[in-house]
């Protein structure tokens, strides 16, 4: 299959040259609901593949129920063995765990806590992390980024999902698709499953606007694993006590009105205890992700620095147009808020 892929990528990349493509990595996933044998079996087949296609293995993750299967504690011993073997054959393949996703109880929460303990770069879709004060305020100091699933793959969106709780503490979240976008979807709508879920995500909750979508898109940048990387180069530590995504710098003077939503008033995020008011969203804009400051983040040589430089010219782009296009529906002159927006970036 890894072989199918390198072909089908490099030929992509040989039919339409110049277009916006950055490439193709994969998660490998074991089901955890396997004994120790298969499950390291299927660890050293990871490694295999690892060292014939190395681009296209970007980490390591467990699938299937957690309820069902195995927790990621009673897994410990095969994934030392997988992380010992990694190490003698000089390869990083680095955990990318999804974890609380089954819904309330002990197994499930637990793995939570030993997704952080063992170095999970992204955690997917944890359903009860907001209900753990200590452990989000972990996730924050760790740089964990939190995968969100607010639209099931059925296309409805889940109103109780955790997604708004959890920007709401400040954590850093990305929107995904409940499945894989190459194996569900129907219809007109099996090409972009995302673009509906970002459309469904802001019609959903009456805090989310252009500047939260706007950071949300540029988290997935931000987190991607476009290269292998190191835990020292991976996070990059900065002594801002708030900072803030590109997104919303671009945002901040762009005063345009939206369906459901509004543009941010300030820089400075808000106190988590502030913007839940009645149980509902004041405003979620201005949520710190405590990553790096807007420039350090697309300083630098590698590829994720690339990548956000030209994320930062299309978003800029891309508002530039709305105040263009949407502008004289707010009352204001388009151009003077083209001014202001390019005096915010």
């Amino acid at each position: 299959m890894f072989k199918v892929l390198g072909e089908a990528v490099a030929k992509f990349q040989a039919d339409y040259p110049g277009e916006a493509f950055w490439g193709l990595r994969t998660i490998w996933s074991t089901m955890r609901d396997q004994g120790p044998r298969p499950i390291i079996e299927d660890a050293d087949d990871c490694l295999a593949t690892k060292l014939a296609f190395p681009q296209l293995v970007a980490g390591y993750d467990l699938a299937g129920s957690e309820i069902v299967g195995r927790p990621i504690v009673d897994l410990l011993p095969e994934l030392f063995w997988f992380r010992k073997q990694c190490a003698l054959e000089g390869v990083n393949i680095p955990f990318f765990f999804r974890a609380a996703e089954c819904g309330v109880s002990d197994t499930a929460e637990g793995n939570i806590f030993d997704a952080m303990l063992l170095g999970s770069r992204r955690i997917g879709n944890p359903l009860t992390l907001h209900k753990h004060p200590g452990l989000v305020e972990t996730i924050r100091t760790k740089r964990i980024l939190i995968e969100c699933s607010p639209v099931s793959g059925t296309g409805t969106v889940d109103l109780n999902h955790a997604f708004p709780a959890l920007l709401a503490q400040g954590v850093s979240c990305v929107l995904c698709h409940d499945n894989s976008g190459m194996l569900s979807g129907s219809g007109h709508d099996v090409g972009r499953p995302m673009t509906n879920i970002f459309w469904q995500t802001l019609q959903a909750w009456e805090g989310i606007d252009l500047a939260t979508l706007g950071s949300l898109a540029e988290n997935s940048v931000r987190w991607a694993a476009f290269e292998d990387q190191d835990p020292d180069t991976w996070y990059v530590h900065t002594t801002h006590p708030f900072f803030f995504t590109f997104a919303h710098l671009c945002c901040v003077m762009v005063q345009i009105s939206l369906p459901t939503g509004h543009c941010p008033r300030g820089l400075r995020p808000q106190n988590p205890g502030e913007i839940l008011r009645n149980g509902r969203l004041a405003d979620i804009k201005f949520l710190s992700f405590r990553l790096r400051t807007v420039r350090e983040a697309s300083t630098g040589t590698g590829v994720k620095a690339a990548r956000l430089r030209s994320w930062a010219v299309e978003w800029e782009q891309f508002c530039l147009w709305v105040v263009t296009e949407y502008g004289e529906t707010s009352g204001d002159g388009a151009g003077s808020i083209e001014d202001r927006a390019r005096a915010a970036v």
